[in-house]
């Protein structure tokens, strides 16, 4: 969904009737916090603009949704929006209408804000739209061995960990460098399936593996999905100095990456996945 999609969606219930530019003011200014309203340059476009950007005219650019995302204020824009469904007593209309947008069993106000945080993110890092971005590598001419992750010297202990492993994170990690990885983020709920998983079990069976190079991808690629929930989860308390927080497509890279490592039977023999696509990371950082 695009920021127009979005806004136009909820504008029957949300806008007042007021123009495109006081409308988008409106949203705008209440996703951000109090703090950061003067220093937002969304907020100081001509209405013309602002018009634009509702009717998606307009693409609103990634430096700025990189602002709105880092200066977020979720508990605000939900206050914000639930009072409006009341004074509208829009509150059914609004859920039929995540409804249609695959969004159901959920709390209205706070459904339609990590809708928004998910539309902004997209903006900053758009799903992919080519092979050259976060599909993993086809089997090709080997130029790596296997022993570069220790896959031939793996004992049965070390191999038992690790499907068990990917039994429990695979489909997270291809979901965290999928096409859509944000959408899907809000609505699987994948930031406490990596926290339980961790805090049961993965803390401790981590430090188990023999093998010290497979020990410390596993004990990385755990890190990088915190590191993901720190950077997603609008609602963290956050682990990670910001200053020193890593771009998201740095983390999804790594991610990719470890993938490749920690499957060293399925990839043997094939070429590192960034010498296939070296630009997939350009101009994210």
């Amino acid at each position: 969904m695009t920021f127009s999609e979005y806004s136009l969606g909820l504008s029957p219930y949300i806008s007042y009737g007021k123009s495109e530019a006081d409308y988008f003011t409106e949203l705008v200014g209440s996703f951000i916090k109090d703090s950061a309203m003067d220093a937002c340059a969304l907020l100081k476009r001509k209405p013309d603009t602002k018009y634009r950007y509702i009717r998606g005219d307009r693409p609103i650019q990634p430096k700025d949704a990189q602002f709105l995302y880092d200066q977020k204020d979720i508990k605000k824009f939900t206050s914000w929006i639930e009072k409006r469904m009341d004074d509208t007593d829009s509150y059914d209309s609004i859920e039929a209408w995540l409804k249609e947008n695959n969004i159901e069993n959920v709390f209205v106000p706070e459904a339609c804000a990590n809708l928004l945080v998910t539309i902004v993110l997209e903006i900053i890092s758009p799903p992919a739209t080519s092979k050259s971005d976060t599909q993993l590598p086809l089997e090709v001419e080997a130029v790596v061995s296997e022993t570069e992750v220790g896959g031939a010297e793996l004992s049965q202990v070390d191999r038992e960990l690790l499907q068990d492993f990917h039994a429990d994170y695979d489909k997270i990690i291809k979901l965290c460098i999928g096409e859509g990885y944000a959408e899907v983020w809000f609505a699987g709920n994948i930031s406490k399936q990596i926290e339980t998983l961790f805090i049961d079990k993965w803390e401790t069976e981590s430090s188990k593996f023999q093998n010290l190079i497979l020990r410390s991808c596993v004990i990385e690629t755990l890190g990088l999905l915190k590191q993901m929930c720190d950077t997603l989860n609008p609602n963290t308390k956050g682990t990670i100095i910001t200053a020193f927080q890593p771009p998201l497509r740095s983390i999804q890279h790594q991610l990719r990456n470890n993938y490749v490592k920690l499957h060293p039977d399925e990839y043997v023999g094939v070429f590192p996945y960034e010498a296939l696509v070296p630009d997939w990371a350009d101009g994210e950082e």
